[in-house]
């Protein structure tokens, strides 16, 4: 009203009803005057935490803004976590510009976060100014340097797993292979022997995306229950750190932009679950466009670490919650290092649905294997190994009797490329593999959906269903568990190992 009453006499005539007078509060509400000039992080901090309940903000960014060197007027821990406001609605356009933090933290248990969205707060990271990245491929091919396994160059495979998950900081630049199964390749069996493997090495130049780029840190975004993160567009980068988003009761929807990098662990690391996002509590992810790719997540069970944690090199979606993965989005190069689900892992009644265009690619589970040898053979030793690696692609753990299943739904898609690192232990009869889907839940395969030249180095190259697990030191024993289940009603799936 008082806005109305601000109007020239003219300009009233325009608002000759309640109708249009609600329509012109909306316009004014929903299109703010973006806020600039600002330089510190101190400075973001409070144009961010001083937007009230019900308002809209949008900040744009005019130039890079670092905390490096150290303000020493104000410590580092001090500024962080920046908070969107309870009721707030704030758009931060990094506008081709980089927003960086290094916390001074080092123990991983003591790291903050960069953001927190509160409950019925609304935070939107964009970039207007951003140009499209530019993208290489090219075919490698692998020479056999010693033993073939099952007719498959096992040194070359290893050669292209060494390189997956690989960001340059310096350059901006995240790279990631796709392996090519030796089986289907035909193309490549023409042009080589069959000692050879080949893979598709994807190259994404990043230095013009702006950027959100912090290390240290506990989580660069969280989400809490009732909070909103809108991803439209940049990159964001959490180096040393847990992940670049964690979504705890809340919800995420991603239509574009980089999650990339996270590939390294703090200076006195502790197992986490989800490289790039974690969903917990409940929360909801909806991903259709964007790429989440060359980020990493380590468990180590011979150094105490529990079966739960270590899980989803890419995504973890756990305790009750949901993923969606659909659209143009695209998944790939990321690895769970000694843990399960290179690409995407769920577990504690959660479920993944991958739909439409979306690719997962060229992601690795990779486990912790030591050897023990019996009889004059050499297996993986129960005791000392924590036999994960499971699920390159996508890893749904098995449910107990009366609690929520965990199931996956494929209506559309690419689940191509990737690899499950894990062996079994025969005098267990435990199983592991899964190089594109793990699933000890339930798993309904249908539409237009590919699975196709995923590698397993134990079994179920392009899909592994499991129900026995009886391995000592694991959670999961024989008793208590549901049956999975599999449903096939279209797809394809072929040129698996």
């Amino acid at each position: 009203y008082e806005r109305y009453q601000a109007l020239t006499e003219e300009q009233k005539e325009l608002v000759y009803n309640r109708d249009k007078l609600l329509a012109l509060e909306w316009i004014w509400g929903s299109m703010p005057a973006a806020e600039t000039g600002i330089a510190t992080w101190k400075e973001l901090k409070s144009a961010i935490e001083g937007t009230a309940a019900g308002e809209t903000k949008e900040i744009c960014l005019e130039g890079n803004i670092s905390n490096l060197p150290k303000d020493p007027d104000k410590p580092v821990e001090d500024i962080i976590p920046i908070k969107i406001p309870q009721g707030a609605k704030v758009t931060l356009d990094l506008n081709g510009k980089t927003l960086t933090f290094e916390s001074e933290v080092k123990d991983q248990q003591s790291l903050k976060n960069l953001f927190e969205v509160e409950k019925d707060g609304t935070f939107t990271i964009a970039c207007s100014s951003q140009t499209t990245p530019v993208s290489e491929e090219a075919l490698i091919n692998y020479r056999s340097r010693s033993r073939m396994v099952q007719g498959i160059d096992s040194d070359g495979y290893k050669d292209a797993m060494e390189k997956e998950s690989r960001y340059d900081r310096a350059t901006k630049t995240v790279t990631y292979y796709v392996i090519n199964s030796m089986t289907s390749d035909m193309e490549f069996k023409k042009e080589a022997d069959k000692n050879n493997a080949s893979a598709k090495r994807y190259r994404i130049h990043l230095d013009q995306v702006g950027a959100i780029e912090g290390s240290y840190i506990n989580n660069a975004v969280a989400v809490k229950e009732g909070g909103t993160l809108y991803i439209t567009n940049g990159r964001i980068t959490a180096v040393k750190s847990n992940r670049a988003v964690l979504v705890e009761g809340g919800t995420a929807e991603i239509t574009g932009g980089y999650i990339v990098g996270n590939d390294e662990r703090p200076t006195t690391p502790a197992p986490s679950n989800g490289g790039g996002v974690s969903v917990i509590s409940g929360g909801q992810l909806v991903m259709t466009g964007g790429m989440i790719a060359g980020n990493k997540v380590i468990g180590n069970s011979s150094t105490g670490v529990p079966y739960e944690m270590g899980n989803g090199g890419g995504i973890s979606v756990r305790s009750g919650s949901s993923a969606v993965i659909g659209g143009d989005a695209v998944i790939a190069g990321n690895i769970a290092y000694h843990g399960n689900g290179g690409g995407i892992f769920a577990d504690g009644g959660s479920s993944v649905k991958v739909e439409d265009d979306a690719v997962i690619a060229g992601n690795l589970a990779e486990a912790e294997l030591k050897n023990v040898s019996v009889g004059g053979k050499t297996y993986p030793d129960a005791s000392k190994s924590n036999f994960k690696g499971s699920g390159g692609g996508i890893y749904i753990a098995p449910f107990q009797r009366g609690s929520r299943k965990n199931t996956l739904i494929v209506e559309g898609g690419v689940i191509a490329g990737n690899v499950a690192e894990a062996c079994a232990d025969p005098r267990l009869g435990y199983g592991v593999g899964g190089g594109g889907i793990f699933t000890g839940g339930d798993l309904r395969v249908g539409g237009d959906c590919h699975i196709e030249n995923n590698y397993a180095f134990e079994g179920g190259g392009g899909i592994m269903i499991w129900y026995k697990n009886n391995a000592a030191g694991h959670s999961y024993t024989n008793n208590g568990y549901h049956y999975p289940t599999f449903y096939m009603s279209g797809g394809t799936v072929r040129g698996n190992t």
